[in-house]
């Protein structure tokens, strides 16, 4: 993706604290992934609803943590058609003015060459069903994509980290987002297979809204399963889904790493 006024090649993250979304691979506390010591729960309150975020000081920098399915005030579960993109968002911009955000995202393969606990550093997004907004004026036509400049970040701490712990990275890829909440039919992964290689639920809506508010954003995801069909000797279930996140917990906080790295706080990803 070339550069452009939507994507600059410099990223400064000492503007404001910075943060880190993430879903199915972290649904633990917060305090697991940040310390113990460090994190403070707090609530906050938008015109699109309340939400639940973590905050930390981590090297002088503050971080804000964002389980995205579980960051309404009662901190219950939301399948992805029910999360509030549009609170998290808001509070990210307007209440913490955020300097950049990585968001870590559960994906399936949609391509038998991208096995199955890897981890892929999008380059592009496929998402034209539901295209979410907040906004009523022109800011609404920004142009999509993830930041050039903090995607290069991510990958290069990703490719060091995953090196050291025998993971595979794979450097560019289209990011397909699905409806959901239901699993895709088979049907309906050799459709989405001819334009993506890995399929979400979530990480497109974070993108549209990143763009549409300025925020640099970037996205890593972990493989989890193989999409429907994909293959024959991998059938998807629910249950093995589940199974596979548990078991993907390395490779999860590998990506934790990679993301604090690129937001600029070294010493706690090294």
């Amino acid at each position: 993706m070339a550069p452009s006024a939507s994507h600059p090649t410099t990223t400064t993250l000492d503007g404001g604290p910075v943060a880190v979304i993430a879903g199915s691979s972290f649904l633990q506390s917060a305090h697991h992934w940040l310390g113990d010591g460090a994190c403070l729960s707090r609530d906050v309150t938008t015109p699109f609803g309340d939400v639940a975020v973590t905050c930390a000081t981590i090297a002088a920098v503050g971080v804000v943590f964002v389980q995205r399915h579980r960051c309404t005030a009662d901190r219950a579960y939301r399948i992805p058609t029910r999360i509030n993109f549009q609170a998290i968002w808001w509070a990210l911009k307007h209440h913490f003015n955020v300097a950049a955000v990585v968001g870590i995202g559960s994906a399936g393969s949609l391509r038998r060459d991208i096995p199955v606990g890897s981890l892929v550093v999008p380059d592009d997004y496929f998402s034209p069903f539901h295209i979410v907004s907040m906004s009523e004026d022109e800011s609404s036509h920004a142009v999509p994509g993830f930041h050039t400049a903090l995607r290069q970040r991510l990958l290069s701490w990703t490719t060091r980290l995953a090196a050291a712990n025998a993971i595979r990275v794979v450097d560019e890829g289209v990011y397909y987002q699905s409806r959901g909440p239901r699993f895709e039919t088979k049907a309906e992964i050799r459709a989405m297979a001819r334009d993506g290689d890995v399929v979400g639920m979530t990480c497109a809506n974070e993108a549209t809204l990143a763009n549409e508010l300025g925020i640099p954003y970037a996205l890593i995801c972990s493989v989890d399963n193989y999409a429907n069909g994909v293959s024959p000797a991998d059938t998807l279930t629910l249950d093995g889904f589940r199974q596979a996140t548990k078991e993907h917990l390395p490779i999860a906080e590998v990506a934790f790493r990679a993301a604090l790295g690129a937001l600029g706080l070294e010493t706690k990803a090294s």
